[in-house]
């Protein structure tokens, strides 16, 4: 009790046992043992970076989202780790980029240049957010992947407030803006003025439908078409959007539900709260389509039609009540909004990093809770779990591929033939591919690890191998180069390795 650990590193047993605190609280002089790194209880090395140009102040108390202790009795969810430097800096930006450029030379070298390997596998960068204790709410439940948006929708007695016109799945997850859309309709129609395209023109695009379970009245979890999910960011189905290329105007059309709807979906939203939401322009019922766009005496309609490259198959084009009144071009858009999808703006890196942070996260908690005997059903449950709870995941990408020993050698294991039910043995290697969505926005995580947590020598240098051709695909991938050329210096890599392993 109160003894250091590895630092000077504090907490009550007591504390811990009653589950009274989640939290790891340590205490270093940051100038003088920068070289030191940081060592985890869990034997990590953690590289610690602040933000460019931030200058850390004496005194100051920062977090490492999800490092922190284990939350008692929930083996899902770790605390925060708080760090308190005793630092003497000046204040922020106190010479420029030259100045410091020659202050950089005077200093000791930089820690990732010394004793911190970062493509060791047991070293990982994390990102220090200000530590505000009034808003700590990692007793009890974890906060690892609150938004650093979040500040200011919190009501009296820390209750999360809804805003209108964000996006989010409670106060522990990222917050996201309806301007994504804004940015992206913007992108969409400056392109299309660049090529001289659908001029005195309006897009019309058509959201996913409600769908029953065969003849069933059981409703699946309604997931948004994603080039609609793209351009409007609408969760509801069976909506349909507008755009007039000329004015940039967006127009948003949202089904007229009967009052007795509210039985059994709660308060029906009126066309200004659709509005408000989503951040359009104008807001109408879907029964008015028609009138609304000759209103604005387009002289052709786009239409989105084309073919999927994965699937082969063809995007759901716009078709409502009166549209044969009007002159329709289906063959432009398509490419045109496919090639903007291909380069994400900055909202949209936010939200994959944070998809995939999610992610990664489960993947690991899936490592440290497997055990030989376990299903792999069971190894999936903990990731869907893990990435819903902590993250607001509620879809999963695609299929959870879950293969222990020979399964994983079958691409697409995990299918309805193959729903991820072998029992798990000791020793085997586990190839799991996993990643949840978060807002449409997908994660894609393959890993491979032996179940009992230690590798063979044999499956050691398969695993290496692979881990070098990753790493060198990720030294040369920059703009430019072909994906081609990237398999094939990993195919390279690899052969190459075990050819002198065999030697």
């Amino acid at each position: 009790r109160g003894e250091d650990t590895i630092h000077p590193l504090k907490v009550s047993l007591e504390d811990l046992y009653n589950g009274k605190t989640s939290k790891l609280q340590l205490s270093r002089n940051i100038f003088c043992k920068a070289c030191d790194g940081l060592k985890h209880l869990d034997g990590r090395h953690i590289l610690i970076r602040s933000k460019p140009g931030e200058v850390i102040v004496p005194g100051a108390v920062k977090g490492i989202r999800g490092e922190g202790m284990p939350i008692y009795r929930n083996p899902f969810e770790k605390g925060n780790l708080y760090i308190k430097f005793n630092v003497e800096f000046p204040e922020n930006h106190f010479i420029n980029e030259a100045q410091l450029k020659q202050f950089e030379a005077i200093l000791p070298q930089r820690l990732d240049a010394m004793e911190i390997d970062l493509n060791d596998e047991h070293t990982e960068e994390v990102d220090l957010h200000d530590y505000d204790p009034s808003n700590d709410r990692s007793n009890g439940r974890s906060e690892a992947y609150d938004s650093d948006e979040e500040d200011g929708r919190r009501g009296p007695g820390d209750k999360c407030i809804r805003v209108k016109g964000m996006y989010q799945m409670g106060c522990h997850t990222l917050a996201i803006d309806a301007s994504l859309h804004r940015q992206n309709r913007r992108r969409l129609l400056d392109r299309l003025k660049e090529k001289n395209l659908g001029t005195n023109g309006v897009i019309v695009l058509q959201g996913g439908e409600t769908q029953n379970m065969y003849c069933t009245d059981v409703e699946p979890v309604f997931r948004q078409e994603s080039y609609f999910h793209w351009t409007f960011g609408v969760k509801e189905p069976d909506s349909y959007g507008a755009i007039d290329v000329n004015t940039g105007k967006s127009y948003l059309f949202v089904p007229q539900l009967p009052e007795s709807y509210a039985i059994w979906m709660g308060k029906l939203l009126t066309t200004k709260d659709f509005k408000e939401i989503y951040g359009v322009d104008e807001c109408y019922f879907t029964p008015q389509i028609c009138d609304v766009i000759a209103g604005l005496k387009p002289d052709l309609l786009l239409t989105l039609q084309g073919v999927n490259s994965d699937s082969q198959k063809i995007t759901r084009e716009a078709v409502f009540d009166g549209i044969g009144k009007f002159k329709v071009d289906n063959k432009l858009l398509y490419k045109e909004i496919s090639e903007c999808r291909v380069v994400k703006t900055d909202a949209e890196l936010e939200v994959m990093r944070y998809t995939n942070r999610i992610s990664s996260e489960g993947h690991k908690e899936v490592m440290r809770q497997i055990r030989p005997g376990m299903t792999e059903y069971q190894l999936e449950s903990i990731f869907r779990h893990y990435t819903y709870y902590n993250g607001g995941a509620r879809n999963m990408s695609y299929t959870c591929i879950c293969g222990s020993g020979e399964n994983g050698a079958t691409l697409h294991y995990g299918h309805a033939g193959a729903p991820n039910d072998k029992t798990v043995s000791d020793g085997e290697m586990c190839l799991f591919d996993m990643g949840c969505e978060y807002y449409c926005y997908s994660s894609d995580i393959t890993c491979s690890f032996p179940s009992n947590g230690k590798f063979t020598s044999d499956q050691k240098i398969i695993y290496e191998s692979v881990l070098k051709a990753s790493r060198a695909v990720m030294s040369a991938v920059k703009p430019g180069v072909s994906w081609r050329d990237m398999h094939l210096l990993a195919e390279q890599t690899q052969l190459q390795d075990l050819l002198q392993t065999r030697k």
